[in-house]
């Protein structure tokens, strides 16, 4: 029987939490591995009965073992700085070289995690001469291209230089055999200590890790910030084909943001509550949720509330009016509308996306309607463009969607090559046939993406409705 070793950390707030991950780490399960759960903890401030109630829980399974380790010898652990939201235990899986001297390696888990399919896979990766394996952060990835809220210079500060590579903590497998050999707890350790880390230990991770990090498929760490960030939108387009690929497919779900044991209304909160209602925990859980729900709030943090549903309140009140324009559901209904119109126009419409299809395509223009082109891009599986022209040239970033961003020129067009307007402006569609022949124009662009979009939504209804026919 193999052991699978799984390192968690908490304090006594986060014990509920950690009871529902571990439940669906256990019911996912599918093999007769043994599963070690190490849980690092200051044991003198843990709860008792709430730690005897975890060990209740965890003695229902079969071969699952729990052991504490004690990071109490360790007090400047506890002294580190932490960001907005973070607790001392996110530190905590620093000392594992140190605190399981006796293992080789072991996966760490957050709690604010679900598991949806067997680790024993993910165990098993080879990790050569890597330190860790892990997922890309698409998110961070993202705000190192993004034009505003920009962490390249962040990470510079820190010495991370591999910002396209930086990864996320949440599922990290790590070779604590390489780690003891490089002495590097002692080392992060004073690196936590003497740098402002915004990601506490995740910056301190991907800092000694760069270069010596095996990058997992993103089904072990779908992480639930990046589907509503707009920064994320911004990584490199195979980093963000590879998110949405993960998204496709979550044995790992991570609730990155917002979370569900305090709001129900976020994506995945069902999984995650179907889960909770499984385990000792539920009344607990929902008790806590009545109380945070019951509470008094001001108006002003009633609005907080709901502005940090979708994302962060201060980012949200500093960028405003620029995320107003991104308003992709009410584009979506346009084209929709569109669509209906022009249903004499059809095959016009159809060959103007056969045109988009086989093409080589630049896009005229960087703006709002550029976004939300390529989102429909991304739901229909179109190629992006091969380039991305910035009208007015902004200098926003080298890439836009991972796609290379330039001023326009014309003259670099080769023979068959197709541009496409994304600016919103007959003048501009005047303009660009003026030096081009072979274009779309702004209108031509929505229509045959309408027309796209239309068709894909009757075929999934069709499909759809056959199944539940043949049940």
């Amino acid at each position: 029987m193999n052991i699978i070793n799984i390192l968690v950390s908490s304090d006594s707030n986060f014990l509920p939490i950690l009871g529902v991950m571990l439940h669906s780490l256990v019911t996912a399960r599918q093999g007769i591995n043994r599963l070690s759960i190490h849980l690092f903890c200051h044991r003198e401030s843990l709860d008792s009965i709430m730690l005897e109630r975890l060990e209740k829980q965890l003695s229902k399974y079969s071969n699952v073992n729990l052991y504490l380790a004690d990071v109490s010898n360790y007090p400047e652990i506890s002294q580190l700085h932490l960001g907005n939201g973070y607790v001392p235990a996110t530190y905590y899986r620093l000392l594992a070289p140190i605190l399981l001297p006796h293992l080789e390696k072991v996966l760490h888990l957050d709690c604010d995690l679900i598991i949806n399919d067997d680790i024993a896979e993910l165990y098993d990766t080879d990790l050569g001469n890597n330190l860790v394996a892990a997922c890309k952060d698409t998110d961070v990835i993202g705000h190192v291209f993004a034009p505003i809220n920009n962490y390249r210079e962040y990470l510079n500060e820190r010495g991370i230089t591999e910002m396209s590579c930086y990864f996320n903590a949440g599922v990290l497998l790590m070779n604590l055999e390489k780690m003891r050999v490089e002495e590097l707890c002692p080392q992060m350790v004073q690196y936590a200590q003497t740098h402002d880390c915004r990601l506490v230990d995740q910056d301190v991770l991907n800092y000694f890790c760069q270069g010596r990090t095996r990058y997992l498929d993103k089904v072990w760490n779908s992480h639930q910030l990046a589907k509503i960030s707009p920064q994320a939108r911004y990584a490199p387009n195979a980093e963000w084909k590879s998110f949405l690929a993960g998204c496709a497919d979550e044995k790992i779900i991570h609730y990155t943001f917002t979370k569900p044991w305090n709001d129900t209304g976020i994506a995945g909160a069902d999984i995650w509550w179907s889960y909770a209602k499984q385990t000792e925990w539920y009344e607990m859980l929902v008790q806590r949720l009545a109380q945070r729900q019951s509470r008094p709030r001001s108006v002003q943090e009633e609005i907080d509330a709901a502005l940090g549903r979708i994302y962060d309140a201060n980012w949200l009140r500093e960028n405003l009016k620029e995320l107003i324009k991104w308003n992709e559901a009410h584009t979506y209904a346009s084209l929709v509308d569109l669509a209906l119109e022009r249903d004499v126009l059809r095959e016009t419409d159809d060959g103007n996306l056969e045109r988009l299809r086989s093409s080589r395509v630049v896009f005229y223009g960087a703006g709002h309607w550029c976004r939300c082109i390529l989102e429909f891009f991304d739901k229909l599986g179109l190629d992006y463009p091969a380039e991305i022209w910035d009208v007015n040239a902004k200098n926003i970033g080298p890439r836009f969607y991972g796609v290379p961003l330039r001023e326009p020129d014309f003259n670099s067009l080769g023979k068959g090559d197709l541009v496409a307007v994304t600016i919103y402006s007959d003048a501009v569609n005047t303009d660009v046939s003026g030096k081009c022949k072979n274009i779309l124009t702004h209108n031509e662009l929505k229509a045959a993406l309408a027309r796209a979009l239309w068709l894909k939504k009757e075929s999934e209804e069709f499909e759809s409705f056959s199944n539940r026919s043949r049940i």
